[in-house]
């Protein structure tokens, strides 16, 4: 591989990381927010959310933020309109302090996940809380917002290609072009030799004459 092949690849492979990027931005886009509903403490039923058209791709996010030294386990099952159990998911939130070298404080208190829908249909979500002292939890809210599609396959296509791109820019190599044959020193000396028979034929005719 020469360095200009090197170079033309690597550059290539980097346009398609940064199209990659765009289709991202592109597809994870927000088209409708289908709703935004606060369940309270215990949780609910929210739905049911219909599908219009197969693979739909759905971002559900649950918010509770709750006190120092509490958590609170969130459980959130997907049913089909007839009530069949498709699939669930959960999250905790919490908030937690400590010291560490001086003093800290973190907490979770949002979560996303995003659901496709293989197939049109009305779908309910039914979430349960549970919760580790009730009296520090929040409310918990629940939004759903329609995407323009599923961008996981970019996200992977676009890690992919960049480290692609990186491998030809360290590994290419230049090829020097071969370097032209001087002429044979075998053919020197032949010719050297001719020369000097020829020299002596020439001075032994001048003393013979």
């Amino acid at each position: 591989m020469t360095k200009l092949t090197g170079w033309i690849i690597s550059l290539i492979l980097l346009a398609y990381s940064v199209a990659c990027v765009m289709a991202i931005i592109y597809f994870s886009e927000t088209v409708s927010v289908v709703s935004v509903t606060n369940l309270k403490k215990e949780g609910g039923v929210i739905g049911p959310i219909e599908v219009k058209k197969e693979n739909t791709v759905y971002i559900v996010r649950a918010t509770q933020p709750v006190g120092l030294g509490a958590w609170s386990a969130i459980d959130i099952g997907v049913y089909d309109e007839n009530d069949q159990y498709l699939f669930s998911f959960n999250s905790d939130m919490w908030h937690e302090s400590g010291y560490d070298e001086g003093y800290w404080e973190e907490d979770e208190s949002t979560f996303d996940i995003a659901i496709n829908f293989n197939k049109p249909g009305k779908y309910t979500l039914d979430v349960s809380v549970e919760s580790s002292d009730a009296t520090k939890v929040n409310d918990l809210v629940i939004s759903v917002e329609e995407r323009r599609g599923s961008a996981l396959m970019f996200y992977w296509m676009a890690v992919m290609s960049f480290i692609a791109a990186f491998i030809v820019f360290r590994i290419k190599k230049v090829v020097k072009p071969p370097e032209p044959k001087g002429p044979d020193k075998t053919d020197k000396v032949d010719k050297v030799d001719k020369t000097t028979n020829e020299e002596l034929q020439s001075d032994a005719a001048k003393k013979s004459s």
